[in-house]
């Protein structure tokens, strides 16, 4: 499905560098993965100090900015208690839903991935607010994954995909819970605010 506003004042690029550079970000609200991987937070976190206390584990705009341009993704969590337009999004999606929603955002360079193939174990949407991302979603290897059974890569191969779409900015992809899915920014910087639905 695709938003005739795409998402529009949603969050963009400009809006992730003032998050980064501008707020005092500090994890686990963010945090950078590559491939798959996390990246080790003391290579983009400082300490620094406020009234006198230290305050950890608080970004370093520059760092963050260097691991992007190297292919990591920036990862922006319970984007819904920090970014006013994400969080008035999902007060209204809670009302016509009527269940609680969560949102994190992730900010992929070009031709990069952040995430392994996984599956969540809570029904989501993907929004596409900025740039192109391929995604692949496979048939479930656990029924209706639940909170207690997060994926593994024991569960296996989760063989073809039964489903492959590119997003463009404005459209929306449904996955629900338990089912396995990888996805790769195209040749440009991909930005997707994926909601939560915590039924």
């Amino acid at each position: 499905h695709r938003s005739k506003e795409g998402f529009a004042g949603l969050l963009d690029l400009g809006d992730v560098d003032r998050l980064v550079t501008e707020t005092l970000l500090r994890m686990p609200s963010f945090r950078l993965v590559k491939d798959g991987e996390p990246l080790d937070p003391t290579t983009y976190t400082q300490t620094i100090r406020i009234g006198g206390r230290p305050v950890e584990r608080t970004v370093r705009p520059d760092r963050v900015a260097a691991a992007f341009d190297q292919g990591a993704t920036i990862v922006l969590q319970a984007l819904h208690r920090q970014w006013p337009p994400v969080a008035r999004f999902c007060r209204d999606l809670e009302l016509s839903l009527t269940h609680p929603v969560q949102a994190n955002a992730y900010v992929t360079p070009p031709t990069s991935r952040g995430f392994a193939v996984h599956h969540d174990t809570h029904d989501v949407f993907v929004l596409q607010t900025q740039g192109r991302k391929r995604w692949r979603v496979y048939r479930p290897l656990v029924e209706l994954a639940g909170p207690e059974q997060p994926w593994k890569d024991a569960l296996g191969d989760p063989g073809a995909p039964v489903l492959e779409a590119e997003l463009a900015p404005g459209d929306v992809l449904y996955v629900p819970r338990g089912f396995p899915h990888d996805a790769e920014a195209r040749q440009e910087v991909s930005i997707h605010v994926t909601v939560g639905v915590l039924a």
